[in-house]
């Protein structure tokens, strides 16, 4: 499995700031005496991710100016499965490093609070080989980001924690939405490149992991370029 969903584009704007975004939910354990989280491996058989959705909605946020803001609309949608005998109450960490808002997380119909943004070492989140490199989306060039790396400049990543309780031999949908902004490298081209990062990495803890489902809509006029292989539907 790759480690990181990456979407990079071409607008003729500008964004003011660099950041990234990074998400993916994994079971995790908190220190009771630091405020800092742990990624939990589950057993096998404990807990299966039957399938998750991912649903990516780029858009530019307000009037177009020299300063441009992009926005991504992330909504995320898993079907997880207890395979125990008992009700589990499991604790979920949700990283996403950067400017974020508008969190909802939501459990079978019934809305679950967020209980705060706890540290975690970035090589639980990302694994041992992170995307770093970027690509010009319309030459399909690789090169090296020569500005604020967040991850980089980071010893630790934050991410939203809640807890979810989910019944013996259960299916559970679990459905997750946020707004983020897009990072940015706006020295590299006569046009700003924006990237969006999603983090797979964190599926691997789970006992299983399954099915996954990608739809990305970005604006009509960017050049894109996505490091899984998605098929292009219509004119978005």
């Amino acid at each position: 499995m790759r480690k990181q969903v990456i979407i990079l584009l071409i607008l003729a704007s500008i964004c003011i700031k660099p950041t990234s975004i990074f998400a993916n939910g994994t079971s995790y354990f908190e220190e009771p005496t630091t405020p800092t989280g742990h990624v939990l491996p589950l057993e096998e058989s404990v807990i299966s991710i039957e399938s998750e959705k991912l649903y990516i909605e780029i858009e530019q946020e307000g009037e177009v100016s020299p300063y441009q803001m992009m926005l991504a609309n992330i909504r995320v949608i898993y079907e997880m499965e207890n395979k125990t005998e008992e009700d589990l109450l499991v604790p979920i960490a949700f990283p996403q490093p950067g400017m974020s808002s508008e969190w909802s997380v939501d459990l079978d119909g019934t809305d679950i609070s967020i209980t705060g943004n706890t540290p975690f070492y970035p090589e639980e989140l990302i694994g041992n080989k992170p995307h770093r490199e970027w690509i010009d989306p319309r030459t399909g060039q690789t090169y090296s980001f020569r500005g604020y790396d967040l991850i980089g400049a980071s010893g630790k990543l934050g991410a939203k924690t809640f807890n979810i309780t989910l019944n013996a031999k259960s299916r559970h949908t679990l459905t997750i939405e946020y707004n983020a902004d897009l990072g940015i490298d706006e020295r590299a081209n006569l046009h700003p490149i924006y990237r969006l990062d999603y983090l797979l990495h964190p599926a691997s803890y789970w006992s299983e992991f399954k099915n996954l489902d990608i739809e990305v809509k970005v604006p009509k006029r960017a050049s894109v370029y996505v490091n899984l292989p998605l098929q292009k539907e219509g004119n978005t």
